[in-house]
């Protein structure tokens, strides 16, 4: 077989070339796109932002953090509000809901049960007369069984009962009338005890 040179073939290096020159330019074509994409992010991600806030148009730069109002709403009438309020007497009514309004009377504490120091002395003392007088009414009898006439005497001890039991059912009125005394049946009295605003007042009644 005879030998033969080796032949340069233009077309082959043609080819090679248009290869390469077509992938760079799609290279370049895809990194563009990347860049333009990349850029239209980033001036949406910078544009202003309006916002409803109420009835106003704000503006927000996200730039700098600044906002602004673009345009001032008219605000909307609101209807008032009404609440429940219970009075003193417990009734209740409806009254304009406003800022520190109390819906019910403040509760005050009742000292039911309670007593003071001095009215407990006060009542024992009166308890311990009208005992000993009623005791008076009821006939005993001695060590040896023999029986004992009882001491009530009408006329002595009817008007000293009545005025213990007197001042034992207006006790609150006696302590206010007697504030540093304590109670002694004043000898003579024939009238139960009355509280002074209910004792007549002579210049009144003329």
């Amino acid at each position: 077989m005879a030998y033969r040179d080796p032949t340069f073939n233009a077309n082959i290096l043609t080819d090679l070339l248009g290869t390469y020159l077509t992938h760079n330019s799609q290279e370049r074509e895809k990194y563009y796109k990347a860049e333009q994409q990349a850029n239209r992010l980033e001036q949406q991600a910078n544009k202003p932002i309006i916002r409803n806030v109420g009835t106003d148009l704000v503006e927000f730069n996200p730039l700098d953090g600044t906002s602004r109002v673009v345009y001032k709403g008219t605000p909307k009438p609101t209807k008032p509000s009404y609440v429940e309020v219970t009075q003193p007497d417990g009734s209740k009514v409806l009254q304009k809901k406003e800022e520190g309004l109390k819906t019910a009377p403040p509760v005050v504490e009742k000292n039911e049960g309670k007593t003071s120091e001095r009215e407990d002395e006060i009542l024992k003392i009166i308890k311990d007369n009208i005992k000993r007088l009623q005791d008076s009414k009821i006939s005993k009898k001695d060590f040896f069984g023999n029986e004992l006439k009882a001491t009530w005497d009408k006329e002595r001890d009817a008007p000293k009962l009545n005025w213990w039991l007197s001042v034992r059912k207006n006790l609150p009125s006696w302590i206010k009338d007697n504030p540093n005394s304590y109670p002694v049946f004043p000898e003579g009295e024939t009238a139960p005890y009355t509280p002074t605003k209910q004792k007549t007042n002579f210049w009144k009644d003329k």
